[in-house]
């Protein structure tokens, strides 16, 4: 885990403002393959496409359900 610390209400001006954030180096290393590991996984699972619509990702992969409660970004996803 990182000890990155945020800037909440920076951040969360910024996403009301644009949308969108960016979140560099709030994961380690090793969350972010098993991360890739778990969307390579999932999309494994699904018919050959162009793009993917992934429905339910949260349901089908332990590591991306792992986010939700990610004591890196916790409190930031709590204040927006």
């Amino acid at each position: 885990m990182s000890n990155h610390q945020l800037n909440i209400e920076e951040l969360a001006r910024q996403f009301h403002e644009e949308g969108y954030l960016l979140l560099k180096g709030v994961l380690s290393a090793d969350k972010v393959a098993r991360l890739n590991q778990a969307v390579d996984g999932i999309l494994a699972e699904e018919p050959e496409s162009l793009s993917y619509n992934i429905y339910n990702s949260v349901e089908r992969h332990e590591e991306i359900a792992s986010l939700i409660d990610e004591p890196a970004v916790l409190p930031l996803i709590v204040r927006l």
